[in-house]
């Protein structure tokens, strides 16, 4: 009996996980956020088009290198595991090219599924 149960739940987590993965559909990330402190290593724009991001506008990306992660308050921190590495942060607001070479800290959000994800800033500053 405890087998046929497992057996159908198996069945109804394929059912609903089936059409989303062949239909293009994915499992969002959870709601996240953090503050990540580091040094502006890149900087450029690019059209949305490139990045499949419509309608069509430019995306400031920043090649960030993390020194130090800290949570938000209720609020899943997903890049504690990125300390030391270089990422590449997202923002749809106008940054100005001076923050190149700067330390920064950056209110950041995880978006994307299992097929890929994006750090998205939500506020930026120059910290010294």
């Amino acid at each position: 009996m405890h087998k046929t149960l497992m057996n159908f739940k198996m069945f109804l987590m394929m059912l609903v996980l089936f059409p989303l993965n062949v239909y293009g559909g994915g499992v969002p990330v959870i709601p996240n956020e953090a503050v990540i402190a580091g040094t502006v290593r890149g900087y450029c724009k690019v059209s949305s088009l490139l990045l499949n991001i419509e309608p069509e506008q430019v995306i400031y990306r920043l090649t960030v290198t993390v020194e130090s992660s800290e949570d938000v308050e209720g609020l899943p921190n997903l890049v504690k595991g990125v300390i030391g590495e270089d990422i590449i942060l997202e923002s749809k607001e106008e940054i100005s090219p001076a923050i190149f070479g700067k330390r920064v800290r950056v209110r950041v959000r995880v978006a994307g599924d299992e097929r890929g994800r994006r750090f998205w800033i939500n506020s930026i500053r120059i910290i010294h």
